[in-house]
């Protein structure tokens, strides 16, 4: 009895309150937009982009960024807005079709990107804190990666390769497969992974198209038409599919039965989306041909119960193709204000933890 008393004890003693996450949007030309999902406004930064910049990665803790272009990956800090690393893999050429993701298991970071005409590599990049070391490709294969999956367990990973097909490779063995149902990739926000039913998620020009995780089976195409990008809610229930018209579906992710669209959103042509894993809304990011240096935007915020989006939030300029916003939600630990949501000790907690020891003091007199 007096093991489960010490036990409840220690729960309670440092209570600290969920920090919101930040959205992270890469814009083709327009930088880094660093969006605060718990006030709705966008928060300055000075993040460098590397050349022909599309690729974006989340660690696992949500505590670092990456975004490649070319033959460069920057690492950003996400407590503070800024870039803390730069990595170079030799031999990546200057190329639109070049992806990166982290490993579940944050220890390493996969970077695909174009080493020859119509070939592609993949480099393992190991990462020990803040240092990353790039190692020699374990996959050289024809097409162009447009978007990375890797299943929970960290041992396969799924590449989708522009008008090809999906290539799985075998993380431990460095063996692929090449999944030819799947053609016409058409992702520019990146492929989604569902953790909860082992599926990857493909937009193409024909729908979404799912695949089992479990043996690469590839099940009943979910919607039709054009699609630019797919995300997953948190309990991993739901598919939300935004189509080259602007419009979002929402589907059952297990059965592929439709269970509405979402209504409410603007006229504005948009091209990624992100859900908030915190409370499973859902933010388009449109795209208002502001390529030239006007604003950008707008953003909505889908509520998951109703379905409706609110009112536009408009976007800094400039803002232009937003991309990889499937991945870019980021429950980042947001800097702690003196006097706000600061971890303390409650009353009862100091309380508890005097009299454990005043406790164990007598006991040890006995």
């Amino acid at each position: 009895m007096r093991r489960m008393s010490i036990c409840i004890i220690a729960m309670f003693v440092a209570v600290t309150a969920e920090a919101q996450p930040y959205l992270y949007s890469l814009s083709y030309t327009g930088g880094v937009k660093v969006f605060d999902t718990a006030t709705n406004t966008f928060v300055p930064n000075s993040i460098p982009l590397p050349p022909a910049a599309v690729g974006f990665a989340v660690s696992p803790s949500g505590d670092r960024v990456y975004l490649s272009g070319t033959s460069t990956i920057v690492v950003v800090d996400t407590a503070t807005h800024t870039q803390i690393a730069s990595i170079n893999v030799p031999g990546c050429l200057a190329d639109d079709a070049e992806r990166v993701r982290v490993r579940p298991q944050n220890d390493i970071l996969y970077f695909a990107c174009m080493t020859g005409i119509g070939t592609f590599s993949l480099f393992p990049i190991t990462i020990s804190g803040n240092s990353y070391t790039v190692q020699p490709a374990i996959v050289t294969a024809p097409g162009q990666p447009i978007g990375i999956a890797i299943n929970s367990a960290g041992t396969r990973m799924w590449i989708a390769r522009r008008g090809v097909d999906v290539l799985a490779v075998n993380l431990q063995t460095n063996a692929t497969t090449s999944i030819p149902a799947i053609v016409d990739t058409n992702g520019l926000t990146d492929i989604a992974y569902n953790p909860v039913l082992n599926r990857i998620y493909v937009p193409t020009i024909n729908g979404v198209v799912p695949i089992d995780g479990n043996n690469d089976a590839v099940l009943p195409t979910i919607g039709s038409g054009g699609m630019y990008a797919v995300g997953i809610s948190p309990d991993g229930t739901r598919i939300y599919a935004l189509n080259t018209a602007g419009a979002v579906g929402v589907a059952d992710a297990a059965t592929g039965a439709a269970i509405g669209p979402v209504t409410g959103l603007t006229a504005d042509p948009r091209m990624a989306l992100a859900v908030n894993p915190t409370n499973g809304e859902v933010i388009t990011l449109g795209n208002m041909g502001s390529c030239a240096g006007g604003p950008g935007g707008p953003f909505q915020i889908v509520n998951p119960n109703t379905l409706a989006a609110g009112p536009p939030i408009p976007v800094p300029p400039t803002y232009c193709e937003p991309r990889a916003a499937g991945q870019i939600i980021v429950a980042a630990v947001q800097p702690q204000v003196a006097g706000e949501d600061s971890p303390t000790l409650s009353w009862y907690a100091l309380a508890a933890l005097v009299a454990l020891l005043v406790g164990v003091g007598v006991m040890r007199l006995r």
